[in-house]
């Protein structure tokens, strides 16, 4: 029979790795819902703490500032919706592939004009710029230069529609940047 005083009951720990994890996770959830009910500048690193339910500790182990959260989202968001829509296509098939950014900027709306409204939106056009370049390394600096004029022009048509409430349907927005963006 066992002697169950000398054997030592103990939890199992997580790792520091995943803690940190946890708290970033926490943390990101935390802004995200003070974003619904507040302006970014408006809310306090021991506002966000307390909301995330971890020290303030925690939150300088992580991050060194507030903006590196919004990067963090923005950055998860990014990578979400490259994946949903997967990378451009150009000319003929284009007008699916503007659907299905529509499509999915819809379904993400919320938190899309919460993170641009808290300033997050540079951020947003150098991480598409970014992986957009990446995806074509021989480019020309003509070619460069075209794809970054494409990617500006897409995101601030993006961001007038979702800034004035998505009232043209996603069909339609595909077809007029199509249209409009064909050339490029």
């Amino acid at each position: 029979m066992p002697n169950h005083s000398r054997e030592k009951q103990t939890a199992p720990r997580l790792s520091n790795d995943k803690m940190n994890q946890i708290t970033r996770e926490s943390i990101c959830r935390a802004m995200l819902l003070l974003l619904k009910e507040k302006d970014f500048q408006s809310i306090s690193i021991t506002e966000l703490t307390q909301t995330a339910g971890v020290s303030r500790n925690g939150f300088y182990r992580n991050y060194e500032a507030k903006e590196d959260i919004l990067n963090e989202l923005i950055a998860t968001l990014h990578r979400g919706l490259s994946i949903a829509i997967g990378p451009p296509v150009f000319g003929k098939g284009s007008i699916e592939w503007y659907h299905q950014f529509f499509s999915v900027l819809r379904s993400q709306s919320g938190t899309l004009l919460r993170l641009m409204e808290a300033g997050a939106g540079n951020e947003f056009l150098r991480m598409t710029s970014e992986q957009l370049l990446k995806s074509c390394p021989e480019a020309s600096p003509e070619e460069r230069y075209r794809l970054l004029a494409w990617n500006g022009a897409l995101q601030n048509i993006a961001h007038d529609w979702l800034f004035s409430g998505m009232k043209e349907s996603d069909e339609k927005m595909a077809l007029l940047c199509s249209g409009l963006l064909y050339s490029f």
